[in-house]
């Protein structure tokens, strides 16, 4: 086999490997949200407001790449849940703010706590020196990959 197949070879090999990582871990959030009766998608948002505070149902649907629509029926169902609240926003009154309840809170950082503890019951198998290699690679792919999402750079395959 010529150098340039078997680069070929073992790229096609990762990406294989990463994809069956990535629906292992998706499956894990999967499951965990159905642990707490919501849908991945409601933990997402409901940990998106957790991690960065009260914020308006058009941010969160701007970080999450959802229409605001979407994130109105999301929130609707996590307030019925008791999950989030909605309060006037002090700076737009024609905004709300939607707000983790202390249980919302609660939810999301034991699923945190359960999510660590899963990964660290997994990488406990592996050697310090496994650990540091996974970790610099995936590093560096992360790296590469922030790269490619700048708005100025057009995607591997996009026109410029």
């Amino acid at each position: 086999m010529r150098a340039g197949e078997e680069r070929e070879q073992s790229i096609n090999e990762l990406m294989t490997t990463v994809t069956a990582f990535f629906r292992t871990v998706e499956g894990v959030r999967v499951r965990s949200a159905e642990s707490v009766n919501v849908t991945e998608t409601e933990l997402r948002a409901l940990a998106r407001v957790v991690e960065t505070g009260p914020t308006t149902p058009k941010n969160l649907a701007l970080s999450m790449t959802m229409s605001t629509a979407t994130i109105t029926a999301i929130a609707d169902r996590l307030v019925l849940r008791e999950l989030l609240t909605r309060v006037p926003n002090g700076v737009d009154r024609r905004s709300v703010l939607l707000t983790a309840t202390d249980e919302g809170t609660a939810v999301v950082r034991g699923l945190y706590a359960l999510h660590r503890q899963t990964y660290v019951t997994s990488l406990n198998t592996m050697s310090a020196e496994r650990l540091d290699e996974a970790r610099e690679v995936l590093g560096l792919i992360t790296e590469h990959l922030d790269l490619a999402l700048r708005p100025d750079e057009p995607l591997a395959g996009e026109s410029a």
